[in-house]
């Protein structure tokens, strides 16, 4: 057992899923979707976890469940449901994910928001650490650093977040629920977002998310690997001019001297 290994957190649906796992000890992911999961794709994957829907009721938005892998095999969904009325899915192609010994948490993994994923990739040493699910993500370099900088100023962000805009859809690389707007953080990798068709790429997707009430902020390599002071100076004060951050607690407000005690933030 390795702490890299890599480990994948799959949405179940309804309780059926459920009773499948127990019962039959397999999950399946759909095998034409350009979303599939590369890890299930080359069988990289070593361990999956399960994040519960709304359907869970008093047990939805949580992670309690996870499993060793067992096997992965490509299988037509007649085969899967055999007893099932033949319909125009029963030809499509499937990944079945077998699974060891269904393992239960002590302490379920939780989601703050109460979000709805389809996958995360993380793996097995994340989730090990893991108490919340925006601990599970696995960004690039300047994105964890972005990550731990908020976590150490006491700024409550959900990562990669999902906001459908039309057709299109988004994932938002740090996302604040201000009281009076939503605030999306963007990490921009130099080498990636300084050619011309990216900048007019960010330009298009930023007037799509303010156009469901986001307002932008980016920030290079260069400011969050030397600058950070400054960007997360500017985060709070972002939130402070917004109304201040909506939590389950109440409403966050930063202080403007940053020698103050940073305690009591909560204003309800």
């Amino acid at each position: 057992m390795s702490k890299s290994d890599k480990l994948l957190v799959a949405l179940l649906k309804e309780p059926k899923d459920f009773k499948i796992l127990v019962e039959q000890n397999w999950y399946i992911i759909p095998g034409d979707k350009r979303a599939t999961p590369r890890m299930v794709k080359d069988e990289s994957i070593k361990y999956i976890a399960f994040y519960q829907g709304k359907p869970f009721k008093t047990d939805a938005f949580q992670i309690k469940y996870y499993a060793k892998v067992n096997k992965i095999e490509k299988v037509q969904r007649k085969e899967l449901f055999p007893n099932e009325i033949q319909n125009i899915k029963s030809e499509n192609y499937y990944y079945k994910i077998s699974i060891n010994k269904l393992n239960q948490l002590k302490i379920p993994i939780i989601s703050r928001k109460r979000r709805i994923i389809i996958f995360i990739n993380s793996t097995l040493d994340k989730f090990k650490k893991a108490k919340e699910l925006n601990d599970l993500f696995l960004g690039s370099r300047i994105e964890e650093k972005m990550w731990q900088s908020l976590l150490k100023n006491q700024i409550p962000a959900e990562r990669e977040f999902h906001q459908k805009v039309f057709n299109q859809n988004f994932f938002i690389d740090f996302a604040l629920f201000c009281k009076n707007i939503k605030l999306a953080l963007e990490c921009d990798g130099d080498k990636y977002h300084l050619a011309e068709k990216d900048v007019k790429y960010d330009k298009s997707r930023d007037n799509a998310l303010k156009s469901k009430g986001w307002n932008v902020l980016r920030y290079t390599s260069k400011e969050i690997n030397y600058e950070m002071d400054k960007v997360i100076t500017q985060v709070k004060d972002s939130v402070n001019q917004y109304g201040g951050l909506e939590t389950e607690k109440g409403v966050i407000v930063f202080p403007k001297n940053k020698d103050e005690n940073q305690t009591n933030l909560f204003e309800k």
